[in-house]
């Protein structure tokens, strides 16, 4: 389901942002991500208007956008 896919994105988001990562030596770090996801077809009321290449290309450039932006 649609909206259950982007909650579970940003839970993800969430928990790594959130996370402590162990580089060992005492020393950690942490880091943001960002989560790219799509559905297909891309638009329910219209399933043909966007091939599956289509709707990858899209969400890649997307997801390249929010990384370009700083934004997680």
């Amino acid at each position: 389901d649609r909206e259950a896919a982007a909650l579970l994105a940003e839970r993800i988001r969430q928990a790594v942002g959130s996370h402590r990562f162990d580089l060992g030596d005492g020393d950690t770090v942490r880091l943001s991500c960002s989560v790219g996801f799509t559905f297909f077809p891309f638009q329910t009321d219209a399933p043909n208007l966007f091939t599956w290449e289509q709707v990858l290309d899209l969400t890649d450039r997307a997801l390249y956008k929010a990384k370009q932006s700083g934004r997680d």
